[in-house]
């Protein structure tokens, strides 16, 4: 999944003044995309806050800045956005998403006194949001040119979308490598597509996705033992998805008809 933001500040109401300027900071000095709830109030308006909410902090950020206080401790919401954020933690050990900043001498559960955090009293939130840029603004850039490239391909621009997608510092990037994929399927160069989602693959080898991708392009290039390999995975992976299980059926069926011409 293409991350929306950057950076999502999680935060207790009581802190909003220290919240609003870190945003503000962020998006006017350092230019990344930032949720801040001020900021969304169209998007958040008729929602229902606490599964939107879960969902911005453990799926759709770069990174999480918690602004920690005995306030943030006690309030249900930001303890919803709380776990939401150390689920994400969990799933990419590797990341380091959570970035707390300190206001008071709060501990929040699971927060471990081994982990950094930037003293929220002693830097100005200026200072903070120039320590979160240098923190993650490598990161940001190439998740920026994701989200073009990704824009870009979804309003029919394949081509700038690729162009994008070929300027991007790291590509070994899953969401990047995706966008790829798609606009090379796109442009219907199969055997490049069903390469780059096998790119996919080998870095997260349940992705159902990249396993139904490479099994419809694989069967389109007539490679039908694969397409059966890659139909059954992703039938394993999603348990009677309708179109896996026609789609399989068929590749089967293509797959017998080739070896009784054999």
């Amino acid at each position: 999944m293409v991350a929306e933001y950057d950076v999502a500040i999680s935060f207790a109401g009581e802190d909003r003044p220290k919240a609003e300027s870190l945003a503000d900071f962020l998006v006017n000095e350092f230019g990344l995309t930032v949720f801040y709830d001020d900021f969304e109030q169209a998007t958040l308006w008729g929602s229902f806050l606490p599964e939107k909410l879960v969902e911005i902090y453990r799926d759709k950020a770069g990174s999480c800045v918690v602004l920690v206080s005995e306030a943030y401790k006690r309030k249900r919401f930001t303890t919803h956005e709380w776990r939401a954020a150390q689920e994400r933690a969990l799933n990419e050990p590797s990341l380091a998403y959570i970035l707390p900043v300190r206001l008071d001498d709060t501990v929040l559960d699971g927060m471990f006194d081994s982990v950094g955090y930037v003293d929220g009293r002693k830097h100005s939130m200026r200072a903070v949001a120039r320590l979160v840029y240098e923190k993650i603004g490598d990161t940001a850039t190439q998740a920026g040119l994701v989200r073009l490239a990704d824009q870009k391909y979804r309003e029919g621009l394949i081509d700038d979308a690729l162009e994008i997608v070929s300027r991007a510092p790291n590509q070994l990037d899953i969401d990047l490598i995706r966008v790829k994929a798609n606009s090379l399927g796109k442009k219907r160069l199969y055997a490049e597509s069903v390469e780059a989602f096998e790119a996919i693959i080998e870095q997260r080898p349940s992705d159902f996705l990249a396993h139904f991708h490479v099994a419809i392009y694989s069967f389109r290039l007539g490679d039908f033992d694969k397409a059966v390999i890659h139909y059954e995975v992703a039938d394993r992976l999603s348990p009677g998805h309708p179109t896996v299980l026609s789609d399989l059926e068929a590749a089967r069926a293509k797959q017998r008809q080739k070896k009784r011409k054999r």
